[in-house]
C-alpha cells in the first residue's frame, strides 16, 4: 500500500503544473488519502499469523501426562502441579508471542477478535464435558452438587471456589486451572496494550516478584494449600514467567546442558514435591515455573529436545491434550463408585481408555471445527506456508 501512495505522490512532482494538471491534483490527492485509509483498515483487520511448531504440541503431550499420571494413581506421583506449571508457562508464552506480533505489527490489538477466539478455542469442548457432567449426576443421583460445580466451571471461577471453598466442585475441580488461564487472557491483553514497549519486561518482572513474595508472604501467615494452590495471584506468576520467555528468547543464548537441567528439574519436582503450604514447595513451584521456561526454549531451537518432542504420537496426543485434561477427571471422579480395593488398576485403565476415546472424539468432532471457525475470524487473502499457532 505505501509504494502506490509514494508513486501517487511522485506522480503528482512530475507531471508539469498545467490548468488541467493543477485541477487534477486534487484528484491526486484524493486518491493519496484514499490509499492511506484503506492501508489504516488493512493494518487493523490483519490476520498475524505464526509458524506451527509441532514441538510445542509434544510439550503438551508431556503436560498433560504429567497430570493424568498423578490423578491416575491418586497422589502416588505427587507432581501433578509441575504438568499444570507446564501447560501455564506454555500458555503465556504462546499468547504473548501472538499478542506482541499483532500490536507491533498493527499499533493495536483487537480485542473484540481476541476474545471471541479464546471462546471458540475453548467454550465449546468445556460446555461438552459440563453436559456430561451432568448427565452423570442425573443418573448417580448427585445433580444439586453437579449443577453448582458446573456453574463455577462454566464461568471460569472454579479456582476462586477451591481456594475460598465457595460451594461445591464435585467432578470438576480440575477446571480450576482453565478459570486462571481464562483469567489471564481477560487481563493481559489489556496491560500489554497500555504498556509502553520499553516497559513491558519491567513490568513483568514486577508483577513476578510481587507475586512470589506474596505466595511466600501467605504461607508464614498460615494460609491453607488451597489457597495458595488455587489463587490466581498466587499461581499467576507461571504465565508470566511464559509472557517474558516470549519477549526475551531471543536474547537467550541455547546452551547443550540446559534442557537436561530442566528435565531433572522437573522430574525431581515431580516424584519428590507434594504440594502444600511450605517453603520447600514454594520453592520448588518457582523452580519448576524457571525449568519449563528453559525446556520451552528448547523445544523452539534445533536440538535433541525438538527432535524427540516432534515424534508423531508425541504431536497427536498434544492436540488431544485439552480433551484429556477436561474428561479424564472429571470420569475419574464421576465413576468413583464402581472403584473396588481389588479392581484399582481395571478401574484407572477403563477411565484412560474411554477419556483417550472421548478426547479424540472431542477434537475431531467439537474442536477442529470451532478451531476452523476461529482461524477465518479476521482471515484476509496471504501467501506463503505460514500457519497460525495453536495456543
Amino acid at each position: 500500500m505505501a509504494p502506490l501512495s509514494r508513486r501517487a505522490g511522485r506522480l503528482a512532482d512530475m507531471c508539469p503544473k498545467t490548468d488541467q494538471s493543477l485541477r487534477d491534483d486534487h484528484s491526486v490527492v484524493a486518491l493519496r488519502d484514499e490509499i492511506s485509509a484503506r492501508e489504516i483498515k488493512c493494518r487493523l483487520t490483519k490476520k498475524v499469523s505464526m509458524r506451527y511448531s509441532p514441538s510445542l504440541d509434544g510439550l503438551r503431550a508431556v503436560a498433560v501426562a504429567l497430570v493424568m499420571a498423578s490423578h491416575f494413581t491418586w497422589g502416588r506421583l505427587p507432581g501433578g502441579w509441575v504438568g499444570v506449571t507446564l501447560f501455564f508457562v506454555l500458555s503465556g508464552y504462546l499468547i504473548t508471542k501472538i499478542l506482541v506480533q499483532e500490536l507491533d505489527s498493527t499499533g493495536t490489538l483487537n480485542l473484540q477478535r481476541f476474545y471471541l477466539k479464546r471462546f471458540l478455542r475453548l467454550s465449546p469442548a468445556l460446555a461438552l464435558v459440563l453436559a456430561a457432567s451432568l448427565v452423570i449426576a442425573i443418573l448417580t443421583a448427585k445433580l444439586d452438587s453437579a449443577v453448582e460445580a458446573a456453574l463455577f466451571a462454566g464461568s471460569y471461577t472454579m479456582n476462586f471456589n477451591r481456594a475460598f471453598g465457595l460451594g461445591e466442585e464435585g467432578a470438576l475441580g480440575h477446571t480450576w486451572s482453565l478459570a486462571i488461564e481464562e483469567q489471564f487472557y481477560l487481563l493481559w491483553p489489556l496491560m500489554l496494550l497500555f504498556v509502553v514497549k520499553r516497559r513491558r519486561i519491567r513490568l513483568l518482572l514486577t508483577a513476578i516478584s510481587i507475586i512470589v513474595a506474596w505466595r511466600f508472604y501467605l504461607i508464614v501467615d498460615g494460609a491453607e494449600v488451597q489457597r495458595i494452590y488455587n489463587g490466581f495471584d498466587t499461581r499467576a506468576d507461571a504465565l508470566l514467567v511464559g509472557c517474558l520467555l516470549a519477549l526475551v528468547e531471543k536474547s537467550i543464548p541455547y546452551r547443550a546442558w540446559m534442557p537436561y537441567v530442566a528435565i531433572v528439574t522437573l522430574f525431581g519436582c515431580y516424584i519428590a514435591l507434594k504440594a502444600d503450604a511450605s517453603f520447600i514447595w514454594a520453592g520448588g513451584l518457582f523452580a519448576a515455573t524457571l525449568a519449563s521456561a528453559a525446556l520451552i526454549k528448547c523445544t523452539v531451537v534445533d536440538g535433541w529436545a525438538r527432535v524427540f518432542l516432534t515424534f508423531k504420537p508425541f504431536v497427536f496426543v498434544g492436540k488431544l491434550s485439552y480433551g484429556l485434561y477436561l474428561w479424564h477427571y472429571m470420569l475419574l471422579i464421576s465413576a468413583i463408585r464402581f472403584q473396588q480395593d481389588d479392581n484399582r488398576v481395571l478401574y484407572v485403565t477403563a477411565v484412560a481408555v474411554v477419556s483417550i476415546g472421548l478426547a479424540i472424539a472431542s477434537y475431531f468432532l467439537v474442536e477442529l471445527p470451532f478451531n476452523k471457525l476461529k482461524d477465518r475470524i479476521g482471515r484476509r487473502p496471504r501467501t506463503g506456508a505460514a500457519a497460525e499457532l495453536p495456543a
